[in-house]
C-alpha cells in the first residue's frame, strides 16, 4: 500500500485503495470466487498509482509492470486448453 504518511492527498483522491497485502487476505478468506473480481483488483492497483500526480515514479513503474504482467496472464489463459 502507498504509505499514508507519504501521501496523503492518494488517500483524498483515491476512492477504492488496493494493495497486494488486501488482495492476498481476500484470496486467502476465499473472497474472489472467479478470476474475473481477482483481476479487477490487480487493476485498481495499477488505475489508482495514476490518479494521484504526486506518487513517485517507483510506483508508476511498478504499476506499468504489473500491467504487463496481467495481460501475459490473461493471453496465457486464452491460450490453455481447459479453457
Amino acid at each position: 500500500m502507498i504509505p499514508k504518511k507519504d501521501f496523503p492527498e492518494y488517500y483524498k483522491i483515491v476512492k477504492r485503495p488496493m494493495c497486494f497485502e488486501m488482495i492476498e487476505k481476500k484470496f486467502k478468506s476465499g473472497k474472489y470466487k472467479n478470476l474475473e473480481s481477482f483481476f479487477i483488483d490487480l487493476s485498481l492497483i495499477t488505475e489508482n498509482v495514476f490518479l494521484c500526480p504526486n506518487i513517485e515514479e517507483k510506483y508508476r513503474r511498478n504499476a506499468c509492470d504489473l500491467v504487463d504482467h496481467i495481460k501475459s496472464i490473461l493471453v496465457c489463459l486464452k491460450c490453455s486448453p481447459d479453457t
